[in-house]
């Protein structure tokens, strides 16, 4: 498979796949505070969104996969941090929203973001492999 796909699409696809591996422990069996409210946040985002895209009108597997992010909320945690478009598609909703008066989807995502940033911080995502670091 890898020599039918784009370099791209592989370095997209692995780097999906790792937020998997660092957001799902935290999403499933959330324990410190941290992981509480990164938990919670991602979930209230997920909610959020996944009404103002409903399933009926945004298919969670159309063609450019933007809507994919909805699928649940482990894989909307790794879309979110991982694909721009995405991103840019959430945000331009929560801004839409904004002006209608409707404060809570980019309320929101701020707070996901700030949840996110603290629950990297303080997790040993960037220590696994500080004595590899060294070496370089």
């Amino acid at each position: 498979m890898a020599n039918n796909v784009s370099n791209q699409y592989l370095a997209d696809t692995y780097l999906h796949e790792i937020m998997h591996a660092i957001t799902t422990d935290h999403i499933n069996n959330a324990k410190t505070k941290e992981d509480i409210k990164f938990r919670d946040q991602n979930r209230k985002v997920f909610n959020i969104f996944n009404k103002l895209f409903p399933k009926e009108l945004f298919s969670r597997m159309d063609m450019s996969g933007l809507y994919y992010c909805l699928e649940n909320e482990k894989e909307f945690a790794s879309e979110f941090v991982t694909r721009q478009d995405v991103r840019s598609m959430l945000y331009q909703r929560a801004i839409l929203e904004d002006k209608k008066n409707n404060k809570a989807p980019i309320l929101a995502l701020k707070n996901l973001v700030n949840s996110l940033s603290r629950l990297l911080v303080n997790s040993n995502v960037f220590n696994t492999n500080k004595d590899q670091l060294k070496l370089y």
